[in-house]
């Protein structure tokens, strides 16, 4: 269970609520060992299909 103690931005504050999911993005960023990054195109061939 993830329990998080950042205080909640109300969401009609748009500009607040984005600055937010930036912040936790960078700091979950921040937490993982270099190299780490989003590339899948291994399991994927030249049509976005799996392989």
């Amino acid at each position: 269970m993830l329990v998080s103690t950042a205080p909640r931005q109300p969401l009609g504050d748009r500009d607040a609520f984005i600055a937010d999911i930036l912040a936790r993005g960078a700091a979950v960023r921040a937490k993982l060992p270099p190299g780490v990054n989003s590339d899948h195109s291994d399991l994927y061939d030249e049509d976005g299909l799996p392989r």
